[in-house]
C-alpha cells in the first residue's frame, strides 16, 4: 500500500496531537485503549474529547465513525467518517497546492464507511464507496494490520487463511511463519455479488449456480490448514448456528462454523424472500438483502480450500492499527504535520 497507510497517519496525528495539547494524547491514546477493550461507549466519550482539542482532525473524526458504528449508531458514523472523507481531501487539494506530499485516502476509511453505509440499507452507497478507493499496490501493509488484529494473544499458525467478506471485495490472507505470506483481493462482496447475481427475491436456483460459479473461478490457489473469518456474514452466521436472538459479540468470538452449517443457512435464507428474513432472529435488518450472497461467497472458499470448518474473529484491521498505534513512540521535535510527508 502507498506511503500513508494506518501507522503513518496515526503517527502524524500524534504529531498534531502533541503540539495542540499533551492532555489530547492522552485522550487519543485511551481512547483507542477503551476501543480494543470494545468499551465503546467510553472510547467514544475520550475521542470526542480529542475532537475538542483538536477539531477537524480527520483520522479523530474516523475514531469517533468507528465507535458510533460499533454502537449501532449508524447515522451519525455515516455523517463523522463522511466528513472525515470531506477534510481529507481538503487538506490533500492544499498540500499538492504547497507542493507537499498529499495524505492519501487509506483504505481504512474506504472499508468502514462502506460498512456503515451496507447497516444503513445503502447497499448502491456502498459499493460506490469501494469503488472510490483504488489499490495502489499489493496491499501487503493492509494485511499485516489485519493479520495482527485476528490473531493478538494467539499462536500465529502457519497455513491460516484469513477471510473477510466485505461489501464490495473480499480478502484473502495466508499466514505464513512470520507473518502474511500473500493477500488477495476478489471483486466478490456481498453487496456485489447480490446486485450482479441475485436479481430475483428469493433468488432462483441458476442464480444463485451462477454465483457460487463465478465465486469459484477468481479463487487463487492456496495451501490452507486452516481458517479465521471476520465481518458481518460470518458473525451473522455464527449468532443463527448458535440460535441466539441477537448479536453478541462476545459470543460469536472464537466460534467455530461447520462446513454443513453454513451449508444449511444457505438453504434456509435463500429459501426466504427478503422481508421473510427481516423477522429470522439474529439475523439484523441492514444483513438481510445481502447475506445469502455472503454465505455463497463464503462455502465456496471452504470448498476450495478444504475446510470443514471456519472460526469466527471479532477483531479485525481496526484491532491492527489500534495495536500499532499503540506502540508509536513520542514524535520527535520538528516531525512534519499532517499533510506533508517524507515520503518513503
Amino acid at each position: 500500500m502507498r506511503t500513508g497507510t494506518w501507522i503513518v497517519m496515526l503517527s502524524l496525528v500524534f504529531c498534531a496531537v502533541a503540539a495542540a495539547a499533551d492532555e489530547n494524547v492522552d485522550y487519543y491514546k485511551e481512547g483507542i485503549r477503551l476501543f480494543e477493550e470494545k468499551s465503546f461507549e467510553g472510547a467514544l466519550e475520550q475521542f470526542q474529547k480529542a475532537d475538542s482539542v483538536l477539531p477537524n482532525e480527520p483520522l479523530i473524526y474516523s475514531w469517533v465513525g468507528a465507535c458510533l458504528n460499533a454502537l449501532g449508531r449508524y447515522a451519525e458514523a455515516e455523517e463523522r467518517l463522511e466528513t472525515a472523507f470531506e477534510l481529507l481531501r481538503e487538506e490533500q487539494a492544499l498540500a499538492v497546492e504547497q507542493g507537499a506530499f498529499p495524505r492519501p485516502i487509506d483504505i481504512g476509511y474506504f472499508a468502514l464507511l462502506a460498512g456503515t453505509q451496507v447497516s444503513l440499507g445503502k447497499y448502491e452507497k456502498a459499493v460506490q464507496t469501494f469503488q472510490g478507493y483504488e489499490l495502489a499496490d499489493d496491499g501487503s501493509e493492509e494485511a499485516a494490520l489485519m493479520t495482527r488484529g485476528i490473531t493478538a494473544g494467539r499462536p500465529l499458525e502457519e497455513g491460516t487463511l484469513l477471510v473477510d467478506i466485505g461489501g464490495g471485495s473480499t480478502e484473502l490472507v495466508l499466514v505464513g511463519s512470520a507473518g502474511p505470506a500473500s493477500s488477495t483481493s476478489l471483486d466478490v462482496g456481498c453487496v456485489r455479488v447480490t446486485e450482479r447475481f441475485l436479481v430475483s427475491d428469493p433468488p432462483a436456483p441458476e442464480e444463485l449456480a451462477g454465483a457460487a460459479a463465478y465465486v469459484r473461478s477468481v479463487l487463487p490457489a492456496l495451501e490452507v490448514r486452516s481458517a479465521i473469518g471476520v465481518a458481518g456474514t460470518v458473525t451473522t452466521l455464527a449468532t443463527l448456528d448458535r440460535g441466539d436472538a441477537e448479536y453478541d459479540p462476545e459470543r460469536t468470538h472464537g466460534h467455530q462454523i461447520a462446513r454443513a452449517s453454513v451449508e444449511m443457512q444457505l438453504q434456509r435464507l435463500a429459501a426466504l424472500t427478503v422481508e421473510e428474513r427481516l423477522r429470522v432472529p439474529g439475523l439484523e435488518p441492514g444483513r438481510a438483502p445481502v447475506i445469502v450472497a455472503g454465505i455463497v461467497v463464503l462455502r465456496e472458499i471452504m470448498d476450495a480450500y478444504g475446510l470443514d470448518e471456519i472460526e469466527v474473529s471479532e477483531r479485525d484491521i481496526l484491532h491492527g492499527a489500534a495495536y500499532a498505534a499503540a506502540e508509536l513512540s513520542e514524535p520527535e521535535e520538528g516531525a512534519a504535520p499532517p499533510g506533508a510527508y517524507t515520503c518513503c
